[in-house]
């Protein structure tokens, strides 16, 4: 993890102030805790297929970050729960077994795991949910109310309740294998995906600000 900070391969990495600048400031070829704490934004990628990372061991001492994404990496475990900053995580981690997360988190997108999802539903700050690709048969998001994005897009899904989602505006649920798509009797979805499914029929005539249908 270290090692990804002091060299991003096509990666990103900045000041909490919001600009580009070298971690390592002495240059001692290490991350000193003092300069941990100035990233508030790292956005790293492996520099191939076979020489990706296997742990996040470190992290817990970036503790301003704000913004987190990883590409594709061999990971097991992962605890962000001590990031109590951190407001987007993007993960792509297929052989996680083990995952907490901040409870501040806004903006969460994970691919690829085949992890359980209940403890997301308690992350009741989440406005953008992104769980395409997880071999979800279920997954409880009734917490979620503040919820303005979410795609659960090929999974392994029969059912969704979105009843309690009003705030809903962007919905991706194709390549599933629904058969009930519940939407809230008032919502201001613009954008609905489902295509793919086993849909026998779906009302949207409460749909009013609806601009994009695909189902």
């Amino acid at each position: 993890f270290k090692n990804r900070i002091l060299y991003p391969y096509n990666g990103t990495i900045l000041h909490t102030e919001g600009n580009y600048f070298q971690p390592d400031a002495n240059n001692n070829g290490e991350i000193e805790e003092s300069e941990a704490l100035q990233v508030g934004h790292i956005d790293i990628d492996p520099p191939s297929i076979n020489n990706l990372f296997t742990s996040f061991e470190g992290k817990e001492y970036f503790t301003n970050l704000t913004y987190f994404k990883c590409g594709i990496n061999t990971a097991a475990t992962a605890d962000f729960s001590s990031l109590v900053n951190l407001e987007t995580l993007s993960l792509f981690t297929p052989n996680i077994t083990t995952i907490n997360f901040s409870e501040n988190l806004k903006f969460l997108t994970f691919y690829g795991s085949q992890i359980p999802w209940s403890d997301v539903n308690t992350l009741a700050n989440l406005v953008h949910l992104s769980l395409s690709n997880n071999q979800l048969t279920s997954i409880d998001i009734s917490g979620l109310t503040n919820l303005e994005y979410l795609s659960v897009y090929d999974n392994n899904l029969t059912t969704l309740d979105l009843a309690q989602h009003a705030s809903l505006k962007y919905l991706h649920c194709g390549y599933n294998q629904l058969t009930s798509l519940i939407l809230p009797e008032q919502n201001q979805l613009i954008e609905l995906t489902c295509e793919n499914n086993l849909l026998q029929s779906l009302d949207v005539a409460n749909s009013l600000n609806l601009t994009n249908l695909n189902c």
